[in-house]
């Protein structure tokens, strides 16, 4: 009965770790408690208004982990779900963090795969060739992959700032290799010439940036803030893969398979091309060199 519900809430109140907390009603008035009144044996409260909606408290134990946290509210919000007979369900406000670490790799691969797929598209648009524009997606790629790595050796973990770092790594990393790519197109002779020009050429340029971005994230190396102390670490990686890939590997990997047709070779089929097609209207051979010889000075 009524009566015999509300009379055991009440010994539940006494006995409760947390007895007579203090109860609010739906007009925000306070309700009063079972330790507000000298109940004896066999009195019963009913309720006036009735009881709408109850809640309690649980302790949850983590081991500090983001994997254990996001286990625990999956589980507590299951356990609450399946009583059906009840409009039930879990909140605590760290729910909203733990949210978020269970998305975090979901969402740290989806965007990197977004901004290397940009980088793609505007490399091959801006060389025109797409051996060269696959070689720069893979040393993006690389370097990330190097930079998660880097992660696991000084021990930070998966959460919004890592993570912001590694889609922000994309757009650091396409730098030096862009650079030494597109010098390399544009010089000539054969790919072990071509890619010694553009390390003579943009070399220099590449460390210069290189430095002077190690220089620039240097100021947070001391500070004691989470945010800036995990942005120096992944910087600093980030600038030295990226670097390393730039001017070591990059080079390396285009004197063996880089680009067989440079745009000083191109320009200069379009002059044989040239000769020919005058030739073919009845011109002149010396016209139809004249013509070439201008083309490639343009």
């Amino acid at each position: 009965s009524p009566a015999d519900f509300y009379a055991a809430l009440c010994e539940y109140d006494r006995r409760n770790l947390t007895r007579g907390a203090i109860a609010w009603g739906v007009d925000g008035t306070r309700v009063e408690s079972c330790l507000d009144r000298d109940l004896t044996d066999g009195d019963a409260l009913v309720a006036d208004p009735p009881i709408l909606a109850t809640r309690f408290d649980i302790i949850l134990i983590l081991d500090g982990t983001a994997t254990a946290a996001v286990d625990t509210m999956n589980q507590v919000k299951r356990y609450a779900g399946e009583l059906s007979e009840f409009s039930a369900f879990a909140y605590h406000y760290s729910f909203l963090i733990y949210e978020g670490y269970a998305v975090f790799k979901a969402e740290t691969l989806k965007n990197v795969g977004i901004a290397c797929a940009c980088v793609f598209v505007v490399t091959l648009v801006m060389l025109a060739d797409l051996i060269s524009a696959v070689q720069v997606f893979l040393c993006v790629l690389a370097v990330d992959v190097c930079l998660v790595g880097f992660m696991g050796m000084v021990g930070l973990t998966y959460n919004a700032v890592t993570c912001l770092n590694i889609v922000f790594a994309v757009g650091i990393a396409v730098d030096y290799t862009m650079h030494i790519t597109h010098s390399f197109l544009n010089a000539t002779g054969t790919r072990q010439e071509r890619a010694r020009a553009a390390l003579h050429t943009m070399g220099p340029s590449v460390v210069n940036g290189a430095l002077s971005t190690l220089i620039g994230v240097l100021a947070t190396a001391g500070s004691s803030a989470y945010v800036f102390r995990v942005f120096f670490l992944m910087m600093t990686a980030t600038t030295v893969a990226g670097a390393f890939f730039g001017l070591a590997f990059m080079p390396a990997l285009l004197s063996l398979v880089g680009s067989s047709v440079s745009a000083g070779e191109g320009a200069g089929a379009h002059g044989e091309a040239s000769l020919e097609v005058n030739q073919l209207v009845g011109g002149s051979k010396e016209a139809a060199v004249a013509a070439g010889a201008a083309w490639e000075q343009k």
